[in-house]
């Protein structure tokens, strides 16, 4: 969790872009539609935070690069 939250982390920042090169935050939100598949409600719970995280990361770079 301390990786995820660090504002600048360039572990995670690595890991973005091999995870999810040039993924909009739109295209993150399409994450969404396997979340209702997910049968343990914790795994839901926890996917739910990641998405969150990376859409509010991904609206955050855009904004500032306006």
């Amino acid at each position: 969790m301390d990786l995820l939250c660090e504002k600048v982390s360039s572990i995670r920042d690595d890991g973005n872009k091999v995870a999810h090169p040039n993924l909009s935050a739109d295209e993150l939100q399409d994450l969404r539609k396997v979340v209702p598949h997910l049968l343990d409600p914790k795994t839901r719970e926890g996917l739910e935070v990641v998405i969150d995280f990376l859409v509010h990361q991904e609206a955050s770079k855009k904004a500032s690069a306006s």
